[in-house]
């Protein structure tokens, strides 16, 4: 008698759950459209691209662990505003990555298939929005300090400061609109022209770091130096490209897409590119002997405020050794800085070839 009657209570519980299911999915023919929510309709439109940003940031964040660990491995003695730089962005990628992997569980897990929870906002609003912004913010005041050092112009490093500021002080208002709205689909209402203005700066920031810097390319007689700014102007467009085009993407799916979450696949992604991109340019200081990047042994490196500070008109080809072993003896890798030296004549023919002979 107790087994019959508990499987009839269980009977009439799966049958009460079937109907309240039934209920709710009702709304997905037009019949109770008060259970979804007032923009996003279409669930393949917002669950699909949530689920592939959360893993594309997932992926991206194991990248900058390698790339975080190549820099503490190498470059242990680096200035201090650097390591606080690097330390520090991967502090808010790592917050950033947990929130996002908390707002996971709580979509795909705890409330899977719940139509009238998909458009809240959740911590979205903070993770994406606002620590995003802060870490694009120094990633492009970065790139505007390498645009200084390379072409020594106040208007481009002012102009690049400002629409970086102006583009997260957007993406942060943005996060709180939609905080205080309780929808996600308020980017697209009372969020539109904030948002439209974001993504206008940032493409335009991006587009004028890469007219800059090839439009205005100083000639240099060192042959050495020559080689190392090379790589460091084919450093910053190559990232830079990639950041561009990743703008443009959300910024495309953002107009044509309307009502989905489509942008949220790119947009999502960006911190994690800005922040890997930093600790590759500060990376690249690091050669090993025999490779391309070897060439000779006066290594003019991409040190932030290393011997890029200097201008390119005054620098003296003179190196010495700060760390020449990282302790990864087993791959080989050595770790050389160039040597500033402020206020000095302009570098000529003549003056590199009576370098080159002492170096010898």
């Amino acid at each position: 008698m107790a087994a019959c009657r508990l499987k009839t209570t269980y009977n009439i519980n799966s049958k009460n759950t079937c109907e309240d299911a039934a209920e709710k999915l009702r709304g997905l023919d037009g019949s109770n459209m008060s259970v979804l929510a007032p923009a996003i309709q279409f669930t393949t439109g917002v669950v699909g691209p949530m689920l592939l940003g959360t893993m594309i940031n997932f992926g991206l964040y194991g990248i900058l662990c390698v790339q975080i660990h190549t820099y503490y491995m190498t470059l242990p003695n680096d200035r201090t505003i650097l390591k606080i730089i690097v330390y520090g962005c991967f502090t808010i990628e790592t917050c950033q990555t947990l929130l996002i992997g908390i707002d996971g569980y709580d979509l795909f897990v705890r409330h899977l298939g719940e139509i009238s929870t998909l458009d809240k906002p959740r911590l979205y609003w903070f993770s994406s929005a606002i620590l995003g912004g802060i870490v694009a913010t120094i990633g492009q005041l970065l790139y505007s300090y390498r645009l200084w050092v390379i072409l020594r112009s106040w208007i481009v490093l002012i102009s690049v400061i400002i629409l970086s500021i102006c583009a997260s002080v957007m993406q942060i208002t943005t996060g709180v609109m939609v905080y205080f709205s309780g929808r996600i689909s308020s980017v697209f209402s009372e969020c539109f022209l904030i948002s439209m203005i974001y993504f206008a700066v940032n493409t335009l920031c991006d587009i004028e770091i890469a007219g800059f810097i090839l439009s205005r390319q100083h000639p240099i007689v060192n042959n050495r130096l020559r080689y190392r700014v090379k790589h460091l102007i084919k450093l910053i467009i190559e990232t830079g490209s990639v950041i561009g085009i990743t703008h443009i993407v959300c910024f495309v799916l953002y107009i044509f897409y309307m009502n989905t979450t489509y942008f949220i696949v790119p947009y999502m992604m960006l911190s994690k590119l800005y922040s890997n991109t930093l600790v590759l340019m500060l990376n690249n200081r690091v050669v090993v002997p025999g490779s391309r990047n070897d060439m000779d042994t006066d290594n003019f490196g991409m040190s932030l405020w290393g011997p890029s500070t200097v201008p390119l008109s005054h620098i003296q080809s003179t190196t010495y050794p700060e760390g020449s072993r990282s302790g990864l003896d087993d791959i080989g890798l050595t770790i050389r800085r160039s040597q500033e030296i402020l206020d000095l004549p302009e570098v000529t023919e003549a003056a590199s070839q009576r370098h080159d002979r002492d170096t010898c």
